[in-house]
């Protein structure tokens, strides 16, 4: 039996129409509820897609963005908390600075969010063409010939005018060889040998040139200023009453446009994103075979390519990577490095992998001889970008198998056997190091992790008690004797 189920939505007035089904919309509707618990019935959302987050999903995916710039604190929840609370589950939803969450995380929360607030039945499929004034309402002309009317509008998107420079406009091409960066979809690309121009300096064109970068291209990047530097779209102080007193004050729209133009002051790109998506991120000539760094047994089963010693790319990729680690306090605890290898930047491409091997005991470095304790694989393509490539680690209890999101680390004993996969589809980056750890030990380290973790949380719940005093004196005393200086 076939069952064909027709919804038709209402066009009676509503008092509140919201256009746009975005994190945007999703933010006043919910807050709208925490006020007026029965107002889901006075409440119309409006977009062609007809679910929540449909485009934030699709530009998200299409551009292979691994993060939000935003912190933890800002969300569609009203409770500004409900964010990390839901990222507990997951240690590596939230990246520093500011617990910035993982784009899954966030798509993940917002579903969350929707269930619990009840408003999945709120949007409708479609598109607005026309907003007009009448009398005390408004009329919202749609697409497809019907109108709504509404007391009150809140637009929660943005133009859908991509903004083309002039001397594009009438240009004979192939669409998908010059395009708007909204209908670029790096998953469905194969740019390996490409190049790939990119006009604007902003954070979508970062993500675009790292995106492409990844991928085997050579890419340009062309803007019309130096590109520079912030973690934000804005400056703080537009997040609280520094600046936004005199901004809700201010009743003219055209004013209020200019002042969000001036506050934003053009792209900008996080420190991270700025040197990436800056000059050929990869240069693929400087890759080399590497097993030229392979022990004799582990050159037998070792089939990749990793920069090479003297890279410049190389070289700046361990500068970032080093002060990283260095603010990260999870990697520091977790560790307790006395000196770290210089970082190997690995490429696999299809066909590559890496047999089972284990890490040698003693390298060398520049200046001297050190002990690898922990072993660190830091992953840097996304994991939906490429198939096979995972790493498997051998144990006593079997084989357990990692493939991470982009920017997340793994340390392991570098006594462990381990392998990485043949790699089916795509190209998978990975940079790896070792550590000589101050604490020699791998149980005496999971030991002061462990009390020094549970001490944290007295301090945080109770305060400096003498309990607590005391527990800071046993993790002292044997951070004493048991360190490797």
């Amino acid at each position: 039996m076939i069952i064909i189920l027709i919804v038709v939505f209402s066009l009676d007035p509503v008092d509140i129409a919201v256009v746009g089904a975005g994190p945007q919309a999703l933010t006043p509707v919910t807050h709208l509820l925490q006020k007026r618990k029965d107002w889901h019935h006075r409440i119309r959302v409006l977009d062609p897609s007809g679910i929540w987050m449909q485009q934030w999903q699709q530009q998200f995916r299409a551009q292979d963005i691994p993060h939000l710039r935003s912190p933890a604190v800002h969300h569609p929840d009203p409770n500004p908390y409900e964010l990390r609370r839901f990222a507990e589950r997951d240690p590596l939803g939230l990246i520093p600075p500011y617990d910035r969450p993982r784009a899954a995380v966030f798509e993940a929360f917002c579903r969350d969010v929707v269930c619990r607030w009840q408003v999945g039945s709120l949007v409708v499929s479609a598109q607005v063409s026309q907003i007009r004034p009448l009398g005390s309402r408004f009329v919202l002309e749609l697409t497809d010939g019907n109108s709504l009317q509404a007391r009150r509008v809140v637009l929660a998107k943005g133009t859908g005018v991509p903004a083309l420079p002039r001397w594009s406009l009438g240009l004979a091409h192939p669409p998908e060889r010059l395009c708007h960066s909204s209908k670029v979809n790096l998953s469905s690309l194969f740019l390996e040998g490409e190049t790939v121009v990119i006009v604007g300096g902003g954070l979508t064109s970062g993500h675009l040139a790292l995106g492409a970068v990844w991928r085997g291209a050579r890419v340009i990047l062309i803007t019309r200023r130096v590109m520079r530097e912030r973690l934000f779209d804005t400056d703080p102080g537009w997040l609280g009453p520094k600046y936004l007193q005199a901004f809700e004050q201010e009743m003219c729209w055209e004013t209020r446009w200019q002042q969000i133009q001036a506050a934003r002051d053009g792209g900008f790109l996080g420190a991270d994103r700025i040197w990436l998506a800056t000059g050929s991120r990869v240069n693929l000539a400087e890759f080399i075979d590497g097993r030229i760094t392979a022990g004799w047994s582990a050159k037998l089963v070792k089939n990749n390519t990793q920069l090479s010693k003297g890279s410049l790319q190389r070289r700046r990729i361990q500068d970032i990577i080093t002060v990283a680690l260095a603010r990260n306090s999870l990697f520091q605890l977790a560790a307790r490095p006395k000196i770290i290898h210089p970082i190997l930047v690995s490429r696999y491409e299809v066909g590559m992998s890496y047999g089972i091997h284990t890490d040698d005991a003693v390298m060398k470095t520049e200046a001297q001889l050190m002990r690898s304790d922990i072993s660190f694989t830091l992953f840097l393509s996304s994991p939906e970008t490429y198939e096979g490539g995972e790493l498997v680690m051998d144990s006593s209890e079997g084989e357990r198998s990692y493939k991470l999101p982009a920017g997340a680390m793994i340390l392991y004993p570098s006594s462990t056997l381990h392998r990485v996969e043949t790699l089916t589809m795509g190209i998978r980056l990975a940079a790896v190091g070792w550590i000589q750890s101050l604490i020699r030990d791998p149980q005496r380290r999971e030991i002061l992790f462990d009390l020094e973790t549970a001490r944290q949380q007295i301090f945080q719940e109770l305060g400096k008690t003498h309990s607590f005093d005391l527990l800071s004196k046993v993790y002292a005393n044997l951070l004493r004797n048991w360190v490797d200086l």
